[in-house]
């Protein structure tokens, strides 16, 4: 008998829900909201991270052609931090990346 009264405090203090309880069209809907909301943020930021990689892409070719079209000298150090963000315009690369999705 004791094992049922500990069970019995265990269950009140942490009650299982009834997986027989019915589930309705609103609740759905709203689950199918809930997920559509995740998927569109985790899509923006997806987006964001490939157009960073873009970027990132576009300054190294920076530094690239740069390097090819001067002379090399010891003192140079190739940095992308060197490259100010101005030169790349950041609305490009979303347009360019849905361009190449297409």
């Amino acid at each position: 008998m004791t094992f049922i009264r500990v069970l019995s405090k265990f269950l009140e203090r942490y009650p299982v829900p009834n997986p027989f309880n019915q589930i309705t069209t609103k609740d759905l809907q709203a689950e199918v909201n809930d997920l559509k909301s995740q998927v569109h943020l985790l899509k923006t930021e997806v987006l964001a991270l490939k157009t960073k990689g873009l970027e990132i892409e576009a300054k190294l070719s920076i530094l690239d052609s740069q390097k090819a079209s001067t002379s090399y000298t010891p003192n140079i150090t190739l940095d992308i931090r060197g490259i100010p963000d101005s030169d790349i315009p950041k609305s490009q690369f979303p347009q360019t990346y849905y361009l190449f999705t297409l």
